[in-house]
């Protein structure tokens, strides 16, 4: 099962509500891997779930090859960004995660608050990493 080992970056979501377990449209908290992400204030992004399984994060939708609801606990789904569901994938798992990082570290919604130090000094603009170095520094957050 992919939820067991990963050896592909997943995208941890906490988007449910701690009290119930309830899809709740907001993200609390974001994990690539080990890397945590908590939003730079008291507002928490809207998150949404499309009819197609596809994600949508502060207005901008990712393609989802694979999601599971309740991941760890109930606070918490995973999703597999990437496409390729519907014939051959563009590109890898790993360059889809590569994308959304980047994104998500140019909206400046995040802060990385831990992880692989390489991963969250670029994540906290503490450092500039070219494409290929933020690749291995997302592959550095999944546990083997």
């Amino acid at each position: 099962m992919i939820w067991d080992r990963p050896s592909k970056p997943i995208l941890h979501v906490c988007c449910n509500d701690p009290d119930n377990g309830l899809f709740t449209g907001r993200v609390a908290r974001l994990n690539i891997g080990r890397a945590e992400l908590e939003p730079h204030t008291l507002y928490e992004p809207r998150f949404a779930v499309l009819s197609n399984g596809d994600i949508r994060l502060s207005g901008k939708c990712w393609p989802v090859t694979h999601s599971k609801e309740w991941l760890g606990n109930w606070c918490w789904n995973g999703y597999r960004i990437g496409d390729g569901l519907d014939g051959k994938p563009t590109k890898t798992t790993g360059w889809w995660m590569v994308d959304f990082a980047t994104w998500l570290r140019g909206r400046n919604l995040f802060t990385c608050t831990h992880g692989p130090c390489d991963f969250f000094d670029w994540f906290n603009h503490e450092r500039e990493m070219t494409p290929a170095e933020v690749h291995g520094a997302v592959f550095d957050t999944v546990d083997f």
